[in-house]
């Protein structure tokens, strides 16, 4: 069984959840990730596609994140 945050008492924000409490709940709103292992390396990326439309034209505020497996992480 998996568990959110929710499930503790926690709650973020003070919007309801969607159906599936995913970020894909937001119309319109699309998600990708790749994962690659081999042997020694075991890296992956997560895309979010806020919209479907040009993101140059139609920009939105955003941010990026990248953490290592030592936790490390930087903004």
């Amino acid at each position: 069984m998996t568990y959110t945050a929710r499930d503790f008492g926690i709650v973020c924000g003070t919007m309801p959840t969607g159906e599936k409490n995913d970020i894909t709940d937001v119309p319109g709103v699309l998600v990708g990730h790749h994962t690659v292992k081999d042997g020694d390396i075991n890296t992956g990326v997560t895309a979010i596609m806020p919209h479907s439309g040009n993101l140059y034209r139609q920009k939105v505020l955003g941010a990026a994140i990248s953490s290592t497996a030592l936790a490390k992480a930087s903004v």
